[in-house]
This record gives C-alpha cells, sequence and structure tokens, in this order.
C-alpha cells in the first residue's frame, strides 16, 4: 500500500490560516498526510479541528527578534524532523523565512515559499536592509516560491530577491480563491436590512465600508482623513470599519477617538461572517499601504460592489480601474474622497462596476479555478518523492452562477 506523503503547512499568525481555509482539506483529499504549525491559540485549535489536520504549537514572533526567533528555529526543526514531511509550504513572513529554513537543514525535498505580501515595501531604514535580507534567504532556502498574484512576482524579481525561473502564480493570483455562491448579490437584500437594522443605520444611507485589520498600514488613518471631507459633502453617508485592532502597528490614538466618536461611524470589531457585511455597504475603500493579493475587495467585488483603493502592489491585480472600481495614486486623500463622491452621487455607475467586478471574480478567481491549480501544482511536486498521492481530485462543485 503507497504511503501518503506528509504536507506541512507553517504560518506565523493562527489568524492567517484565514488566507488558506479549505488547503488542508483539499490536500488530504488529494493524498496527502496534512499537518499545520504556527504560534498557539483558539484559532489555530478551531483551523486544525475545521480542516481534519494536525496541529503542532511553535511560537514565533512576529516581530524582528533574534534570540526569539532561533529558539523557533529549534523548536521548527524538531517538529519537522519527527513529522518526516515530503513537502513544507511556509508563509508569511516571520514564518516564511524560519519555515524554509527548517526545511532546508532537514532537507526535505519540496520547499515552497508562499509570498503573501512583502513588508519591506512600506518599511524603511535598517528594518528595510534586514526585511530585504530575510526574503532573500527564504526564496534561497526555497525550491519553489509562489507569489499570490502578478504585481507581486513582478516586485520579487524587481527587487533582485529571487530568481525568476524559480517563482510562479498560480491561476491567476490569490490564495484561496473565492466562493462566488456566499458572496453572492442574489443574497443581499434580506441581508442588508438585518445588518443595518442591527448597526442602527438608516434604510436610506450610503455607506462607505472597510475591511481588514485597524492598522496604518491598512490606511486607517488616511481613510480617516477622507472620511471626514466625505461626510460633509455627503450629508446621507455612513462609514462602516470591520476588523480587529492589533498591538503591532496601532493608529493614532486621536485617530481612534475620532472615529468612536463620530455618529455616522459604526465599527463592528472582528466578524469573520463578512457577506452581510458587503451586503450593507454601497461602496467598499481599501486604501491599504501594500496588499499581496487581498480577499477583501474580491469578495466586494463578488458582492457587486464598486471598489476605491490605492494603486499599489497585489491591490492593482484585484480592481481593475475604471472597470470594477477606481484606483488613486497612495497616499493622496483628496484623490480618495473624489473617487468615493463618484460613487456615492452615482447609483448607475455603482451598479455598472459593481456588476463588472462580479464577472471578473467569477470568471478569474472564483475558488474552484484556485483549487484545481493548487492541487495540481502540489501534486505535480510530490510526484518526484518516494511518496505521492494517487489522482488530482476535483476540489469542489463547479461553480455554475457566473451571473
Amino acid at each position: 500500500m503507497m504511503t501518503r506523503p506528509t504536507l506541512v503547512n507553517i504560518l506565523t499568525d493562527p489568524m492567517s490560516f484565514w488566507l488558506i481555509q479549505g488547503h488542508a482539506r483539499l490536500m488530504s483529499r488529494a493524498g496527502f498526510d496534512v499537518h499545520m504549525i504556527s504560534s498557539p491559540g483558539e484559532l489555530a485549535e478551531q483551523s486544525s479541528a475545521r480542516e481534519g489536520a494536525g496541529f503542532h504549537p511553535v511560537s514565533m514572533a512576529r516581530r524582528i527578534a533574534p534570540w526569539s526567533d532561533l529558539g523557533s528555529l529549534g523548536r521548527l526543526c524538531a517538529t519537522l524532523r519527527r513529522l518526516k514531511p515530503q513537502v513544507v509550504v511556509a508563509g508569511t513572513p516571520k514564518a516564511g523565512l524560519l519555515g524554509t529554513i527548517a526545511a532546508w537543514v532537514l532537507r526535505v525535498p519540496v520547499r515552497i515559499y508562499y509570498v503573501h505580501g512583502l513588508p519591506l515595501l512600506t518599511a524603511r531604514g535598517v528594518r528595510r536592509h534586514i526585511l530585504r535580507a530575510t526574503e532573500r534567504l527564504a526564496c534561497a532556502a526555497a525550491t519553489h516560491v509562489v507569489c499570490v498574484s502578478p504585481s507581486m512576482r513582478r516586485e520579487l524579481i524587481a527587487a533582485r530577491l529571487c530568481a525568476a525561473r524559480k517563482t510562479t502564480v498560480l491561476a491567476n493570483g490569490s490564495a484561496s480563491g473565492i466562493d462566488v455562491g456566499w458572496f453572492n448579490p442574489r443574497r443581499s437584500l434580506a441581508m442588508r436590512a438585518n445588518v443595518r437594522s442591527r448597526l442602527d443605520i438608516p434604510r436610506d444611507a450610503q455607506v462607505v465600508g472597510f475591511v481588514g485589520r485597524v492598522v496604518r498600514e491598512k490606511g486607517i488613518c488616511e481613510l480617516h482623513r477622507a472620511w471626514r471631507d466625505l461626510r460633509e459633502r455627503c450629508a446621507s453617508a455612513y462609514l462602516m470599519i470591520v476588523g480587529p485592532c492589533e498591538a503591532v502597528d496601532p493608529i493614532p490614538e486621536e485617530t481612534w477617538q475620532a472615529l468612536t466618536a463620530d455618529p455616522r461611524v459604526r465599527i463592528t470589531g472582528l466578524d469573520w461572517n463578512t457577506a452581510p457585511l458587503y451586503a450593507a455597504m454601497d461602496v467598499l475603500c481599501l486604501p491599504s499601504h501594500r496588499e499581496g493579493c487581498p480577499n477583501v475587495p474580491l469578495e466586494a467585488a463578488a458582492m457587486q460592489l464598486p471598489v476605491v483603493a490605492f494603486r499599489v502592489p497585489g491591490v492593482v491585480d484585484a480592481v481593475r480601474d475604471g472597470v470594477t472600481g477606481r484606483l488613486v495614486e497612495p497616499m493622496q486623500v483628496d484623490a480618495l474622497v473624489d473617487a468615493l463622491h463618484a460613487y456615492l452621487s452615482d447609483a448607475a455607475l455603482r451598479q455598472q462596476h459593481g456588476a463588472a467586478g462580479r464577472r471578473r471574480v467569477v470568471a478569474l478567481f472564483r475558488r474552484e479555478l484556485v483549487w484545481s491549480a493548487l492541487t495540481r501544482f502540489y501534486v505535480s511536486l510530490a510526484a518526484g518523492c518516494s511518496a505521492a498521492p494517487a489522482r488530482v481530485p476535483s476540489p469542489t462543485r463547479e461553480c455554475t452562477d457566473a451571473a
């Protein structure tokens, strides 16, 4: 009987398993024995149970912490030595570095560095040099480098962090694709009314939405500055902010106080069930300073929302300027206000660009496409190992809703 090859996914923070939700179940059906490693936490335990994969906690600091990182590296080596994987997939910056090094030390045959983003793009000074060095090291230790978007691959190559021949983008990009059956505007009407009632937002209000971590690099400060102008130009506008506050890269206290005190701002905190929240919005704003291939604008587009965002790597793959939304130059708050106001004042334009966004997501980023490409890639690499999966299964039912 053929032995199932072992595949290990390594991420820094348990919350990041949301980026690859469904991967473990998918790879298990493809014939792998799947395990997950991250810092300990309830979210990791929940992901492990949901995916049916073994979980092995290894604490990893998200910040630059050399002594702590050496300890984490040793524990990763010990865990991988016990699991004896044929394939290691390491993503997010710290786990990407330590995971690929540990896999290289143990001579794991297939070592994949999954580039979900490049923090060095917005870093400055010594930190930027350190991040550049760590990215190069992670790429060098890997046998294959998967980038979540074409623009991320271009940035990686242009910065001379990795040889082009080692890099690839699966399907059209995205870490896991979009479930277009769940993110479906046909379900919006009832969800829209329920959410607005719960959050005390008038039915006829125009809602600008933000979904993501409430931190500086996600553009919360720029969003707040834009909102101050927009709320004066649009008397019926509300702002909805969905996402957790984090201690790393926090927004200024005065910005937080101003947002929480505004009677036309609704802050929900962390909420994984985002489809109803998108349904309550009229336009999504993502003024992020950097991304890999962000799920949020793709989810919003699947819900037929136009998207206004900064023109940065990753986002340029998720939003087509003038077709599914508007891209403005980074940090240009006045341009952000103008783009948002154009959508709030023109329902026909919102509908046109929202419908185009839905069609684009269904055609290029639906989950079935991404999962098929992911499965073929992992199975083909494992085929060179001593034990390989027997087949490439259909990852899930085909989506027939292209509306």
